[in-house]
């Protein structure tokens, strides 16, 4: 390191500083794009930005939206999202739309912004500049954005076009174990939450909002499949996939702790109705809440949006999946081969039907 001398005092050499360039966004045209999300909320504190935390799908997306210079800020980016989801919900495909920073002069959702003064070309100049690609914005925002959240591709929208207001559709996914649930049963009973209701009973009402919420959604379809058949019936997967045009605050979680208490004989399927039924019950049962990490917003639905996919950035997306999943298929096949070890020092190869409870107690743990 060189040093140099004033007044007897040695001090280090500094190297000047690198000056960050400015850009600056008044040269350019802007978009409005819907971005398609994924990420793995378990180790997350929810996908909405919050005051007390920074550990959110948002606040990361937000940060990296300022980092990479693709909006100047949040205030005058037209933002909206599909949805929000809870600590600890995952998601494959969240949609956001706002306004970026575009290469971009004309196009669906190109405009000139209040002060455009875009770069004049040279008067000695003959040679006619080719028109730019429009910027990555996938490979952009994954470059910073940490593993667990990917951006899978982006649509040019119209200006008008939101998020939230323009979906037709969501689907959510929950994943549970079987253990000694009647599948059968939960399947009928989950049969008379199609159609529009009003699903008070099964929600948290939000009561920051000063305003009457509508409890009223639409539910387009139910669904119970078995995701792996292997091994022992008390471990085998299942999945309940519910589609319907929006959903309440906690309403899957909600559905899903009604419907284990149905499939463990706890409660009739019947129940349904009644809890659908806001004359016979006018207020929400107090029940335990089945926890987040297992629930997945896995589709949102939109009329004529044209994604722009990108092979690079899906193998990416891959290749990340699969270093996780090799984490947790080790880590699973480790446990699985100690409890096949005490399975077999049991007299008799006793039943494992008691285990069934311990599958499913830490299911629900929540109190709403």
């Amino acid at each position: 390191m060189k040093m140099h001398f004033t007044t007897g005092i040695i001090k280090p050499y500094e190297m000047p500083r690198k000056v960050e360039r400015q850009l600056d966004f008044s040269r350019y045209c802007r978009r409005h794009i819907a971005l398609m999300v994924a990420y793995l909320g378990w180790d997350l504190d929810g996908f909405c930005a919050q005051n007390n935390s920074h550990n959110t799908v948002e606040s990361k997306i937000f940060k990296a939206l300022i980092e990479t210079k693709l909006i100047q800020s949040l205030e005058t980016a037209n933002y909206s999202r599909c949805g929000r989801t809870d600590k600890t919900v995952s998601a494959f495909s969240q949609v956001l739309s706002l306004d970026v920073r575009s290469n971009q002069t004309t196009g669906v959702g190109v405009f000139e912004p209040d002060g455009y003064c875009p770069n004049e070309p040279k008067p000695t100049s003959r040679k006619t500049t080719p028109k730019s690609e429009e910027l990555d914005y996938a490979k952009i925002l994954n470059s910073v954005l940490p593993q667990e959240i990917r951006v899978l591709a982006w649509a040019p929208v119209e200006r008008t076009f939101n998020a939230r207001y323009n979906c037709t559709s969501r689907q959510y996914k929950y994943f549970f174990p079987k253990g000694a649930l009647n599948l059968k049963l939960m399947e009928q009973a989950s049969k008379r939450l199609i159609g529009e209701h009003d699903f008070r009973n099964f929600c948290k009402i939000d009561m920051s909002k000063n305003e009457i919420q509508s409890c009223i959604r639409t539910v387009f379809d139910v669904q119970f499949t078995k995701v792996n058949a292997g091994g022992l019936n008390s471990r085998m997967l299942c999945c309940f996939t519910i589609v319907a045009n929006a959903f309440l605050w906690h309403q899957i979680r909600c559905i899903m702790s009604v419907l284990f208490a149905i499939g463990e004989g706890k409660e009739q399927p019947d129940v349904i109705e009644w809890l659908l039924n806001t004359e016979l019950c006018p207020a929400k049962p107090q029940y335990s809440m089945v926890v987040g990490w297992p629930l997945v917003l896995y589709g949102c639905q939109y009329d004529n949006l044209e994604w722009h996919w990108k092979e690079g950035i899906i193998m990416e997306c891959i290749s990340s999946l699969q270093r996780t999943w090799v984490n947790f298929a080790i880590k699973v096949e480790i446990i699985e081969n100690m409890m096949n070890s005490l399975l077999s020092l049991m007299p008799n190869n006793s039943t494992t039907a008691g285990m069934d409870i311990v599958l499913l107690e830490r299911l629900c743990t929540i109190e709403v």
